[in-house]
């Protein structure tokens, strides 16, 4: 599922959508004005003196942005779509008034009092030089320069905001202007692509690290990248900023990411000109368009347009800005209950508190519950951590990465085929499947990944080469195959800059003898001898009060392997691999074990080897590649100390430590979102109102359910 908060501030911003999105929608009525300024829904919550109306054309805004693909793509009706999409933005209102209850006085949920004072008055309160960095946005004042704790929650939303919240929005309002004005001035048809649908598996991706979004204070310390100030010049000469953003010498002209932005923000609301002879008549055919739907009135379609204040004045722009302007207070409401949380973390008398508490807690779950303590070692991450390990006395618990190069569908058809003969015997069987080894083929796997453009197409040599978000090992991040028939295309990426992508007829993976994979490939990626099925891989151990695990950068590099070559869909993760059990994992007398047996026992002599060890094995599947990649240490039947708890804090790798990352993490993940959702619940049911009457030829009451709901769409 979503986060919340990232759900509920896309659907706000997803409102400011293209208008040619419009010609598929068939919205004309008698009279589509007064239809589109209906009121569908009224938020207020209890006691807040607050009031936010919802229109219908937000509602169908909100289809023709997002809405439509529920349909095209997720199997909704029309009138689901639109359902899901009215809840949605209620939902969001309700939090936008929670935001300025909570920023600006008492918060409460239900009958109990959380916050005697505001966000921005304890920000306020606290001293200058102990403020964090999101107390420092919190205290910053707004762009009129007035301080937050005079804002009240009733003042219009902008006054909530800073000069750099501020001009971003506006900036980001023209930019969706520009866009529009640029459809209207393009006169050619728009070109469409279509993508054959290719007779390949999906091939699973890594999960591509987002970078840390940073607020404006630390944004004040950040400095400017070469490829950012490119990207940021590029603005400047096609808009005639005017700006020096390189000096004489080539050198970045400003000092931190913040200055820059509110520069070119600022400079291009002021120069955008939509009287030019290349705008004027895009602006007519704009306001037309906004008239025709019902998206602004007739007495705005007839105001003369001089400045670029003119057009944002008109009612789909003003609420595009209301949009961004919500959206800047809900990330305000956001940072500051981080903000809370992060300092309960960061209170060591709680956090050791909480981690003694957990540790019982798991204590007298696993202490003698294996099935249990084994269900959370496969689960371990962001969001589960095991603190109490026992000890076994059958031997350690650890990880095994398995890169399976596994026989294809005939030679499994063939091997089942010898198994069903009468009289065989193991010998036979064993002597068969030496002769389907000896026949392996490896492929690399990711031909979806060049459909996919995950990377750069050279059409000289016809070689893919990904990206290293994809394969952060240079030697495997060329395709290993045939590309034929590449069309090129454009696009706009997320930066709203030209780029280039290619279309492919046929994309065939080449295939090696599994000899030359291992020696050639395996072996000098990971620098082991090329001529031994086993051995340890030297140096890799990192050691921590939890287990030991290999170093990050080795495995990356099996990770990489996995994802190219491995035929095992389950070995495609990004945790430390399949769990080994001294009490599942094998066949114990009658009991079967969860591995086959060569595979249990190589698993069991890895982790008694240590991380590192590796091994080739073969089994009814294949040729496993294994690798250890941690070993679980036994915790005691007490935890830690609090004075080592305290010492150890600060030292990466110790438990101190790593459970305040863990907690860390969770913040968003859990604690900030259940603490909106929780608004959201208190809210719901006594803080809306629908007028059904004015959504009806939108939304049929008998198909109102959320066919997905749960899923991340």
């Amino acid at each position: 599922m979503k986060k919340l908060f990232v759900k509920i501030i896309s659907l706000i911003t997803a409102t400011v959508i293209s208008l040619g999105l419009f010609s598929g929608c068939d919205l004309v009525t008698t009279d589509v004005e007064r239809d589109m300024n209906q009121v569908i829904a009224t938020v207020s919550i209890p006691n807040s003196g607050l009031k936010d109306t919802i229109y219908k054309r937000e509602l169908v805004s909100q289809y023709n942005s997002e809405g439509y693909l529920y349909v095209a793509y997720y199997g909704y009706t029309e009138s689901q779509a639109y359902n899901l999409i009215l809840n949605n933005l209620v939902d969001s209102r309700i939090i936008v008034q929670q935001s300025k209850l909570a920023l600006t006085g008492k918060t409460t949920s239900g009958e109990v009092v959380l916050n005697e004072k505001g966000y921005f008055e304890q920000a306020e309160a606290v001293s200058e030089e102990n403020r964090t960095s999101k107390e420092m946005v919190l205290t910053t004042p707004n762009y009129n320069k007035t301080k937050m704790t005079d804002i009240k929650k009733t003042d219009s939303l902008d006054l909530f905001l800073t000069e750099y919240e501020y001009y971003t929005a506006k900036y980001n309002v023209v930019n969706v202007l520009d866009s529009l004005l640029k459809e209207y001035k393009d006169e050619e048809e728009q070109k469409e692509y279509f993508f054959e649908n290719h007779s390949v598996t999906d091939r699973t991706t890594l999960t591509i690290p987002t970078e840390e979004t940073k607020n404006e204070y630390e944004l004040k310390s950040e400095e400017v990248t070469k490829s950012y100030a490119k990207k940021m010049n590029k603005i400047n000469k096609d808009y005639n900023l005017n700006l020096t953003i390189f000096d004489e010498s080539g050198e970045i002209a400003y000092a931190n990411k913040y200055d820059l932005d509110l520069a070119v923000y600022k400079t291009y609301i002021e120069k955008y000109d939509v009287t030019s002879k290349e705008n004027k008549r895009a602006v007519k055919k704009l306001v037309n368009s906004l008239l025709k739907y019902g998206f602004i009135t007739n007495d705005e379609a007839r105001e003369k347009i001089e400045t670029v204040d003119d057009v944002l004045k008109l009612t789909y722009f003003q609420d595009a800005l209301k949009s961004y302007y919500e959206n800047a207070i809900v990330t305000k409401y956001k940072i500051a209950l981080e903000n809370e949380q992060e300092k309960l973390v960061n209170d060591t008398n709680t956090l050791y508190g909480e981690y003694v508490t957990l540790f019982n807690s798991q204590k007298a779950t696993y202490e003698n519950n294996y099935e249990a303590y084994e269900t959370s070692l496969e689960n371990a991450g962001d969001s589960t951590f095991v603190v109490y390990n026992p000890t076994c006395e059958s031997g350690s618990y650890g990880y095994v990465a398995n890169l399976l190069i596994g026989f294809s569908a005939e030679q499994t058809a063939r091997f089942d085929k010898k198994k069903a003969e009468s009289k065989i015997t193991d010998a036979d069987l064993k002597a068969y499947r030496a002769t389907l080894l000896n026949e392996l083929k490896v492929k690399d796997l990711r031909e979806s990944w060049v459909y996919s453009n995950h990377g750069i197409y050279n059409e000289e040599d016809g070689v893919f080469t990904f990206d290293k978000d994809y394969c952060t090992t240079e030697s495997l991040r060329t395709f290993n195959g045939t590309i034929l028939g590449a069309k090129p295309y454009t696009y706009l990426d997320e930066n709203s800059e030209e780029a280039i992508k290619y279309t492919f007829n046929s994309v065939k993976a080449g295939e090696m003898p599994f000899d030359t994979f291992y020696k050639d490939v395996f072996a000098t990626v990971m620098g082991v001898d090329k001529n031994s099925t086993s051995g340890k891989i030297e140096n890799v151990e990192t050691a921590n009060a939890i287990s030991k695990r290999i170093e990050k950068d080795t495995l990356a590099k099996f990770r990489d392997l996995i994802y190219a070559y491995s035929t095992d869909p389950g070995s495609l993760s990004e945790n430390y691999g399949y769990v080994y059990s001294p009490i599942t994992s094998e066949k114990v007398g009658p009991i079967d074990g969860k591995y086959v047996p060569e595979y249990a026992a190589a698993a069991r002599r890895l982790v008694n080897n240590g991380v590192g060890s590796y091994e080739l094995v073969a089994t009814d599947y294949g040729y496993h590649i294994l690798l250890c990649t941690s070993v679980i240490l036994p915790s005691g039947d007490e935890p830690i100390t609090e004075d080592v708890f305290m010492q150890d804090l600060n030292e990466e790798g110790t438990m101190a430590y790593l459970f305040k990352e863990y907690k860390l993490k969770l913040i968003s993940a859990t604690q900030v979102n259940s603490i909106t959702q929780s608004f959201i619940n208190d809210n719901r049911a006594n803080g809306v109102e629908f007028n059904k009457s004015a959504y009806e030829d939108l939304i049929d009451e008998n198909d109102t359910s959320d066919p997905h709901a749960g899923h991340n769409h």
